[in-house]
């Protein structure tokens, strides 16, 4: 396959079935620990529709929808950034450039409609691909931040409870 059979476009909401699907395949095929069920991405995809549609790519071959990306503008410290990114392609598809078109798209767009500054996402740590190709395209953990997480109810449980204070 080559660039030229990857056409790059807006989501449209009719796209929205079929991104979701690409979705939750994409991220439970590739491993990162997250099982995304079909209802949960169609969710997701939705939230994202509705959020920042302007900044919402799919990529197509011929007329199968085969990856996305997203982010949302957000204004920082340091100016304007895309923020939240989420960058994902059929596995199917891997290897053969539709990560780096739909990255270019969603970077240049943004850099052309906001004029962002910076650029953040997260990438799965289960594996050494994408993160190995993220660094050699200019990413690096962002200084002085960790991501943390946790499950709310237990969160709040020590906060009520004056636990770890």
């Amino acid at each position: 396959m080559n660039n030229a059979e990857i056409k790059i476009r807006l989501i449209e909401e009719s796209d929205i079935p079929e991104i979701a699907r690409v979705y939750a395949d994409s991220f439970n095929r590739a491993e990162t620990g997250e099982h995304w069920a079909e209802d949960q991405a169609l969710s997701f995809v939705q939230y994202w529709y509705n959020t920042q549609p302007d900044l919402f790519f799919v990529a197509v071959h011929g007329h199968k929808i085969i990856g996305g990306a997203m982010a949302e503008v957000k204004q920082w410290w340091n100016g304007v950034g895309l923020d939240h990114a989420q960058l994902f392609v059929d596995p199917e598809f891997f290897l053969n450039g539709v990560g780096k078109a739909l990255l270019t798209k969603l970077i240049k767009e943004g850099v052309d409609k906001y004029s962002i500054i910076t650029f953040s996402g997260m990438a799965s740590s289960h594996n050494a691909f994408p993160v190995s190709w993220y660094k050699k395209i200019a990413f690096a953990p962002m200084a002085n931040w960790v991501q943390l997480g946790g499950k709310a109810k237990e969160i709040l449980s020590k906060l009520e409870n004056g636990k770890n204070q």
